[in-house]
């Protein structure tokens, strides 16, 4: 059985989250009393991906390591993933900038 990814915190709201790369659901951590809960299946393939939280938005997005290679948006009340439309057309520059980041986010 593989590791689960770590919890993301889902501010205001206290809400701690992950993905489940075993049954492939959005499951929720209390952080008073520690109980793990489905929230619902993604729907989609999630192995090696992997997600974050934009706080700016409050939107939950998700990348499929193997599937069709998109970003989603995942519903955090249904746990259900929905492929993001892509991005408008940018300059050469900017996405080699966006692909850096992508590729390293934490440089």
């Amino acid at each position: 059985m593989r590791c689960c990814r770590e919890y993301h915190l889902l501010d205001p709201a206290r809400m701690l989250v992950r993905i489940n790369d075993v049954t492939r659901h959005l499951q929720q951590l209390d952080p008073d009393t520690l109980a793990v809960t489905n929230i619902g299946p993604l729907g989609v393939d999630s192995l090696f991906g992997d997600c974050a939280f934009n706080a700016g938005d409050g939107t939950l997005y998700m990348v499929d390591g193997r599937g069709v290679g998109g970003l989603y948006r995942i519903n955090v009340a249904t746990g259900a993933a929905t492929l993001a439309p892509p991005p408008p057309r940018r300059s050469a520059l900017t996405r080699r900038v966006v692909a850096r980041v992508v590729q390293n986010p934490r440089a």
